[in-house]
């Protein structure tokens, strides 16, 4: 599927591959999220804004160590919006007294990408395949990695496993554009370390979190992402809008911040733009602001962008969503505002979006006074929609709702 507006395309119909990493570093940023960096040398063949860890050449020399940036990294920065890559976890090899995951294979999964690759490997047991996860990408830069992550990349394979008989032109942007040998594109993805209660009441987490729970420098992984000129995964689509609301959950609020980023970092988006995010977290700990400051060292705080108003709270022991719907309706003035009998989309319709399988529908107003971002866990998700369309009054056109993930159900 491909969206009309921002030529967005799903992962179906364009050419990707496997790349196996590295793990670069690990970092607790709060107490509910942690930020893992993965590399390698395969890297050089992934979509271009990774491969070239959003280097912009027309604000740095090529190549140019920066005093913004630590030690090691190269170029500048650049926003990868909601552009997402596919986790592979290896499968469990041990477990608690309670059926938890507390071993990984360290052995990273590889797939052979034949035309049936999809089916062949989701008809295997997860014991023996692992489980793949979507991750938004949090930031990418170009970083010559340290010694011990050096010496492990070594022994990395340097291209990507790509789908049998794809013609796809791989470049090795070392050489197109002058950066050294050493510089290796590096991405950033953080996991918020939720929980959920099982039948029995025990706390578990999902494959992915428990991946990156585990995780340290040295561990090796593989993700599925869109080769060098290719759309980039992503679903953001405001054709333009200067008005704009995100809302989103903790799993969603790197999506948000990573976008947020594209708009400082590009004078034409941010020119007359108005931006307004809510957003959920767990714990008054996890804040926006702790979040924020470390993928993109050159960017101001958040307190000193004027046209961005952030709306944050913690859920603390609240039910999952209350303060984030609550937040949504006082940003749209709706306090006490009756659901209108004649809105435009019907209650047979409404119906059907909450009783779909997949939650997950893009905007495609091709030229909209507003542009709305719902991501997050499905039922809040369609919730907030609700809220948007049926209270006020926004065109359904207008909105994007994406369901990240859905409470008692795992994505295979």
């Amino acid at each position: 599927m491909q969206n009309k507006r921002s030529r967005v395309r799903t992962h179906g119909e364009n050419a990707y591959g496997l790349f196996t990493l590295v793990v670069s570093r690990v970092e607790q940023l709060t107490p509910s999220y942690v930020r893992v960096s993965l590399t390698g040398p395969s890297l050089r063949y992934a979509v271009n804004p990774v491969a070239l860890g959003g280097l912009n050449t027309d604000a740095h020399a090529v190549g140019e160590q920066d005093a913004t940036r630590s030690e090691g990294e190269l170029g500048s920065y650049r926003g990868v919006l909601d552009g997402y890559v596919k986790l592979l976890v290896p499968p469990a090899v041990e477990h608690d007294e309670y059926g938890r995951i507390t071993r990984l294979n360290p052995e990273p999964v590889h797939i052979d990408l034949t035309d049936t690759w999809r089916q062949d490997w989701f008809a295997l047991p997860d014991t023996e395949r692992g489980w793949m996860r979507t991750y938004t990408l949090r930031a990418s830069r170009l970083r010559v990695p340290v010694l011990e992550v050096a010496t492990i990349c070594a022994n990395l394979p340097t291209q990507p496993v790509t789908p049998e008989g794809l013609a796809v032109l791989l470049q090795r942007y070392t050489s197109a554009t002058g950066v050294g040998e050493y510089a290796l594109p590096e991405i950033d993805i953080d996991f918020v370390l939720h929980t959920e209660p099982d039948a029995d009441g025990i706390e578990r987490m999902g494959p992915g979190t428990t991946w990156a729970s585990l995780a340290q420098v040295g561990d090796w992984v593989s993700i599925l992402a869109p080769l060098a000129g290719q759309p980039l995964w992503a679903s953001w689509s405001d054709a333009g809008a200067r008005r704009i609301v995100m809302a989103v959950d903790e799993t969603a609020v790197p999506a948000a911040l990573s976008i947020l980023a594209e708009y400082v970092l590009d004078d034409k988006k941010r020119e007359d733009v108005e931006i307004h995010l809510v957003a959920e977290v767990p714990h008054a700990a996890d804040s926006l602001e702790a979040l924020w400051d470390d993928a993109y060292p050159i960017l101001p705080p958040l307190r000193e962008l004027e046209w961005v108003k952030i709306h944050w709270c913690a859920r603390e022991d609240a039910p999952r969503g209350e303060v984030l719907a609550t937040g949504l309706r006082s940003l749209l003035n709706l306090e006490g505002v009756q659901v209108r009998e004649n809105h435009e989309i019907s209650s047979e319709k409404l119906e059907n979006v909450d009783n779909a399988e997949i939650v997950w529908s893009l905007a495609d107003d091709e030229n909209p006074q507003i542009y709305v971002f719902i991501a997050g866990e499905s039922s809040i998700v369609k919730r907030l929609r609700r809220i948007c369309v049926q209270e006020a009054s926004i065109s359904k056109n207008d909105v994007s709702f994406m369901g990240y993930w859905k409470a008692g159900r795992t994505e295979s």
